[in-house]
């Protein structure tokens, strides 16, 4: 398990990305909306056999997804 927080400084807005190494299972609590930072950490955390094809982001009542691999 794993737990990263971001933090933007001008909204004083905080997020988090939450992970289990074990299934392979990201889930992001309340994100900003650039999503790219959480892309990027799902693709270095994508480095492991079991890992997911594609990530999923809720941004303003609709849904994103980026090909991880």
């Amino acid at each position: 398990m794993f737990l990263k927080q971001y933090y933007l400084g001008c909204l004083a807005h905080a997020s988090y990305l939450l992970g289990d190494e074990e299934t392979g299972t990201d889930i992001i609590v309340d994100p900003q909306p650039d999503s790219e930072q959480y892309l990027h950490d799902a693709i270095v955390t994508a480095d492991r056999p079991d890992a997911p094809d594609y990530a999923l982001f809720p941004l303003f009542y609709s849904f994103r997804y980026f090909r991880v691999r």
